[in-house]
């Protein structure tokens, strides 16, 4: 009854998971044909003044947006931003109009602010006590930001004349970065390759047990979570690179997911106090293996179509055994070395049998 309920509780987590990546999908394209239409709307109320210049469409933040915390989306407002040799114009979805003189405005190149503002890569621009925060527009993911924002600052800089440096903020980017030689990457790169050489080693020639029913989805992606958050916070927190400490994050978080395929199995079988048992199954008119005792899981071997001609020897009603484990973590797991084994000297006494009819 408890492993039911446990079964039942991981399925509605897997569901509302589901559920909420749905939702969270929809919200970010809603979201991104809402700035499109409102950029477009920005672009026709203000074509002949745009045909100056250069201009680009941003997303930006006010000083208090930028540094809040709590907030559900780093930017603030949509807009165009226009660059002119004489300064800068902001064209804000919310109707206002930002004047930025290029001899009175400061601007400097801050990349990525991972907290309190995501992953996106951002340029201040200050004038007077008004400080405003501009990224690129990128679309519905985050994904070219830093080249196209720095295409922006590079252009402002280069295009505008009397534009000044912030060298208090600015921060020139990091143009080589060797991962051997900084200790947080080089941890997580081991970490990587001890990982997947013990996924590849314990997956596909070591561990003969495999799971019945799906694995446990909900336990694979709070893994990865924990194991992609702290190693790309680590990274930000040593100045690593965007583009470096993304990379590693993402690997080292795959990693630990296959890590925890065979994992989760490994840790069944050390945690079990009871061993293998084997138990009769018989063989239904689906092909489907039904247990003798009720509280067994069913078995769906019969329909795997890799090894069709070795199941169909067996006819509805026929018995199979079968040798299963049911570990500290709650969850049946099935030893496949002896049916692997009856599978081989099959398909070997097919093959003689083959042979001999020949000759």
């Amino acid at each position: 009854m408890t492993t039911s309920l446990f079964q039942l509780l991981l399925a509605l987590i897997n569901l509302g998971m589901l559920i909420l990546m749905l939702v969270l999908i929809l919200y970010i394209w809603r979201q991104r044909a809402q700035r499109q239409r409102q950029q477009a709307s920005l672009l026709k109320r203000h074509a002949a003044q745009l045909q100056d210049g250069a201009w680009f469409r941003i997303r930006y933040a006010s000083a208090t947006h930028f540094k809040k915390w709590g907030k559900i989306l780093p930017w603030q407002h949509t807009g165009i931003l226009q660059v002119l040799p004489n300064g800068l114009r902001l064209y804000l979805s919310n109707d206002n109009i930002v004047e930025l003189p290029a001899t009175q405005t400061q601007a400097a190149w801050l990349g990525q602010q991972f907290w309190p503002n995501g992953a996106l890569c951002w340029l201040s621009l200050s004038h007077h006590d008004s400080e405003h925060y501009v990224t690129a527009e990128t679309g519905a993911t985050l994904l070219r930001s830093q080249t196209k924002t720095r295409a922006i600052f590079e252009q402002l800089m280069q295009f505008t004349h009397g534009l000044t440096l912030d060298q208090q903020r600015h921060r020139p980017p990091v143009s080589a970065f060797a991962i051997e030689k900084h200790r947080s990457t080089l941890l997580f790169v081991i970490l990587f390759f001890m990982l997947t050489a013990y996924f590849l080693i314990d997956h596909f020639f070591v561990l003969q047990e495999q799971y019945i029913s799906r694995p446990y989805h909900a336990i694979f992606v709070i893994g990865g979570l924990l194991a992609l958050l702290p190693s790309y916070l680590l990274m930000e927190r040593a100045q690593v690179p965007r583009t470096e400490k993304t990379v590693i994050a993402l690997l080292f978080c795959l990693a630990t997911v296959g890590a925890l395929y065979p994992g989760l199995r490994r840790i069944n079988q050390l945690t079990d106090t009871q061993g293998l048992h084997v138990y009769n199954y018989v063989f239904s008119e689906t092909r489907l293996l039904l247990p003798d005792d009720k509280a067994l899981p069913r078995l769906a071997l019969a329909s795997n179509p890799h090894h069709k001609a070795y199941w169909l020897q067996f006819k509805p009603g026929d018995r199979y055994a079968i040798a299963l484990r049911k570990g500290g973590l709650g969850f049946y797991q099935i030893n496949m070395s002896p049916i692997m084994e009856n599978i081989q000297l099959f398909y070997t006494r097919q093959a003689k049998e083959n042979l001999g009819s020949i000759e």
